[in-house]
This record gives C-alpha cells, structure tokens and sequence, in this order.
C-alpha cells in the first residue's frame, strides 16, 4: 500500500488529505493484509492493480474517509479524489489538486497555501 498526503484547493477552500492506495504486489497477494482487503468486499485483480484509493480529510484528528469519489457528495471532494485516482503515479506528495481547475472553471491551477499564505494580509 502506498500512502500520499495532498492539499486540495477550491474557491476559498483549502483542505490537507491523506491518500491510500490499495495495492498489493504478488508477494503480499498471499498475505492477510491481502485477505482483510478482500474480506472487506475489495476485487482480488483490483488490489494487484492499486484501482482503490481511500482519501480521508485531515483535520485536527477528525475527518471522514471515503474509497468512492462519488460518496463524498462534494463538488469539491468528488473531482479530487478522482483526479488522485486516476493520476496516482504522476502525482508528488504535498501536490496542491486544485478542484476549480480540474472542472475546467480556472485556466491556472492554484499554488500551494504556504506559498500564497505569505502575501495574504
């Protein structure tokens, strides 16, 4: 499994998440992490293949966490959590997913908050 830790961004909105991605390797597909995963309703060949990502809000020890994009019910949440699905291998830890710009709503993806932070006043 391999974890992620991200900054999304919206309009006025700025939200640290953690990203999980279920995969395996052919030598874990053996394992009990392997057998809990499947055990809890994951695909045997989805697991091999890291199709799953679990995104969980960081706040302060509380949060929510969702495997499907679509439960989250956020304009915000939804597109970003497919984004980071869709393009795990070419995201960095700490990449600022900017939802306005994934909508198409901006021409410009928003910079990281501890960049822009220091000019705010």
């Amino acid at each position: 499994m391999e974890t992620k830790i991200f900054e999304i961004r919206d309009r006025a909105t700025f939200m640290p998440v953690m990203a999980i991605r279920l995969k395996l390797d052919e030598a874990e597909a053996s394992g009990q992490e392997f057998y809990l995963l499947r055990r809890a309703g994951y695909a045997g060949e989805d697991i091999m293949q890291g199709r799953f990502v679990i995104l969980m809000t960081l706040s302060g020890g509380r949060g929510n966490a969702c495997c499907d994009p679509y439960d989250w019910r956020s304009d915000t949440l939804t597109p970003a959590h497919q984004y980071i699905s869709q393009q795990w291998d070419k995201l960095r830890p700490g990449q600022v997913i900017d939802a306005e710009f994934i909508r198409g709503e901006s021409a410009v993806p928003k910079l990281s908050e501890a960049i822009t932070a220091i000019y705010d006043v």
